[in-house]
């Protein structure tokens, strides 16, 4: 099997789990706009606060067709922690969790992880995903790019993927 080929089950997978995902800051959670974490949350910087759908696309970061596509849901907490699952098994993945960033003018950054799994069970390293977001149309939808690596059960890196998304808030209506 060549090395496409056999990265074409971890890809998808990996991709699977894109839901919300970039650097490991915190939320700004209203610090320097007069309103402190203690008075409640700012709502210009929370817009992204609240559960999302996502629909992603993942291909090679060189370019060519896509490798794999697929349906996620997250969830953005207050404070700057967010948590995601998607259509991958969840025998083949564990819960992706992370943080994320507003980065201004309706701009945020997220990062996220979640633990691989063989099919027999057995430890099969970490998916670390990146995502830059963009919020648009009145804060119900936002428009991201990822890079999502595969890392080893030793840290080492074994691919880097690319990809694009839609995402769309779940409300109550």
């Amino acid at each position: 099997m060549n090395r496409m080929n056999a990265s074409k089950p971890l890809v998808a997978a990996f991709a699977l789990a894109l839901a919300a995902a970039p650097s490991g800051a915190i939320a700004a959670g209203g610090h320097g706009h007069g309103r402190g974490p203690m008075h409640g949350p700012n709502p210009r910087v929370d817009r992204i606060v609240g559960t999302w759908q996502t629909e992603v696309k993942l291909f090679p970061c060189e370019g060519g067709p896509d490798i794999a596509s697929f349906l996620a849901l997250g969830s953005f907490h207050a404070g700057g922690t967010l948590d995601n699952t998607d259509e991958t098994p969840v025998t083949s993945r564990g819960p992706g969790t992370g943080i994320w960033k507003n980065e201004g003018h309706g701009q945020y950054r997220a990062r996220m992880q979640f633990m691989r799994y063989n099919a027999d069970g057995s430890y099969d390293g970490i998916q670390d995903i990146t995502r830059t977001l963009r919020m648009r149309h009145g804060g119900q939808q936002m428009d991201e790019t990822v890079v999502a690596r595969v890392l080893n059960p030793d840290g080492s890196l074994r691919v880097t993927v690319c990809g694009e998304g839609t995402n769309w808030r779940v409300g109550l209506d």
